[in-house]
């Protein structure tokens, strides 16, 4: 058996991200841009959570989403901290007349059945310029990654996680109005 030596940190030796040893561009690689679940388990909050108590979880771990889960670990939508602004929060509170001691995250995530999803096949042979683009015309923030034979949900793409990578904010501007696609969802 080998024995392991360790040893300190040198003063010099940081904290690296992928980016930083192949940087990325629009013609990288669409699956450079999000993480397997079948090697990485997804981030998930249940719908049932406090609103506010989201917003405290996705702040605190520097998170922009999450999928939503039911009891039961089902798919039921996704989380984003648009949804979780103090000013959607009071919006739906006014609009359901209710308290916020009672608004969840199922209350204000978008449903599944509005989320678009890319086979799995397509994605593994597509740039993240096409991702982009494909997005930009759909007129969506959020793209799922879908194994269809196994049917199986591997992946997300973001336009914002896209863009904070690429280093290029105008990557969530369009020629189409992305206004609906960036509104919070009702």
């Amino acid at each position: 058996m080998i024995k392991l030596h360790t040893h300190l940190l040198d003063a010099d030796d940081a904290l690296v991200s992928p980016e930083q040893i192949a940087p990325l561009t629009p013609e990288s690689r669409a699956t450079a841009f999000f993480s397997d679940f079948r090697q990485a388990e997804p981030r998930v909050v249940e719908g049932s959570m406090l609103a506010t108590d989201a917003r405290r979880l996705l702040a605190a771990a520097h998170e922009r989403l999450r999928l939503v889960v039911n009891k039961q670990g089902e798919f039921i939508g996704l989380i984003d901290v648009r949804h979780l602004t103090e000013q959607n929060i009071l919006r739906h509170l006014l609009a359901d007349k209710t308290h916020r001691d009672e608004l969840v995250v199922a209350d204000l995530m978008t449903p599944r059945r509005q989320l678009l999803a890319l086979s799995r096949v397509e994605a593994e042979k597509a740039s993240i310029g096409q991702v982009i683009e494909c997005l930009q015309e759909a007129a969506q923030p959020y793209c799922l990654i879908v194994d269809d034979e196994a049917h199986h949900i591997r992946g997300v793409f973001s336009l914002y996680e896209i863009a904070r990578a690429l280093h290029t904010p105008e990557v969530i501007r369009s020629p189409v109005s992305l206004a609906r696609a960036f509104a919070v969802a009702s």
